[in-house]
């Protein structure tokens, strides 16, 4: 069977076995949102890069001693937590890049004050976002920009199901608050 139709689960066996092209998917699969998720944490496409290449050789090395089994995504979004965090720490510095200007969230068919609209809304909450707490704020976008479970984020922080329930509540209570104060 070739490597790209092999579940995550199955090549993880085969690159725990040295299977290096295994591997190699793996990345490929999941190299994408992982880029993405780091340069939510860090504000820089540079080091969101550089970071998920430490991310992808950790990962490997790893291998050996720890078995993601089918929780691949989560796995790698611990280990990339991880990093991230003490790239912060060590810059001392937690800020998140805000969204882009050419971010549409409305349909192009509709009118200039809608875009306006939208554009005010994205930036608003934007800035509610740059606001919260850096352990709340990881859990909204794991869930809500990455699509992560409760069980997946609960595995990517190493935290509790219910621990991740509710900081979500927190986090989206906050959000609707700051939304409020910025937008209103």
């Amino acid at each position: 069977m070739s490597v790209n139709e092999c579940s995550d689960a199955e090549l993880v066996a085969r690159s725990r076995a040295g299977d290096t092209p295994a591997y190699g998917e793996l990345v490929r699969r999941h190299e994408r949102a992982l880029n993405r998720h780091l340069f939510n944490l860090t504000g820089s496409r540079e080091e969101a890069r550089e970071l998920a290449q430490d991310v992808f050789l950790k990962g490997w090395e790893a291998l050996g001693e720890s078995d993601p089994g089918g929780h691949v995504q989560a796995w790698l979004y611990r280990i990339a937590s991880n990093l991230a965090f003490d790239l912060l720490r060590r810059r001392k510095v937690v800020r998140f890049e805000p969204i882009g200007d050419d971010y549409d969230v409305v349909s192009p068919d509709e009118g200039p004050d809608k875009r306006l609209q939208s554009k005010q809304a994205m930036a608003a909450l934007q800035a509610a976002l740059d606001r919260l707490p850096v352990d709340l704020k990881e859990v909204v976008l794991l869930r809500e920009v990455e699509g992560l479970s409760y069980g997946e984020i609960s595995a990517a922080l190493g935290i509790n199901d219910g621990t991740v329930k509710s900081r979500l509540a927190r986090a989206r209570a906050a959000l609707a608050e700051r939304y409020q104060r910025v937008h209103s």
